[in-house]
């Protein structure tokens, strides 16, 4: 199966939530360490949070730089493909690299 025969409605579903995880994960990091520096007061259910947050905007840097360098390779823009494989993952590194997804 490819990605274009996924639902497009489910496809716009997961870069729309996506996009809004990547967000909040970037908000709650920049709270959570401007927080914990000063005080150093936070339940460990955020400290939690902070490294799976921190993992997910790791995994989705690491799609965005791969996005970015092969954009670049083929000429495109490549800082607004990284911007948008950041905030998409993996739905939008498909997307933009033309690949085939199989089941």
């Amino acid at each position: 199966m490819n990605l274009d025969a996924i639902d497009r409605k489910v496809l716009i579903f997961i870069k729309v939530l996506s996009t809004v995880l990547i967000a909040g994960a970037i908000a709650l990091d920049s709270w959570i360490v401007a927080r914990a520096f000063p005080f150093s007061e936070l339940p460990h259910f955020f400290f939690l949070l902070f490294w799976f947050t921190v993992f997910a905007l790791g995994s989705h840097l690491i799609e965005g730089i791969i996005g970015t360098v092969v954009a670049f390779r083929r000429k495109e823009n490549a800082i607004a493909a990284g911007i948008y494989i950041f905030f998409t993952g993996t739905v939008g590194l498909l997307e933009v690299l033309k690949l085939d997804v199989s089941s």
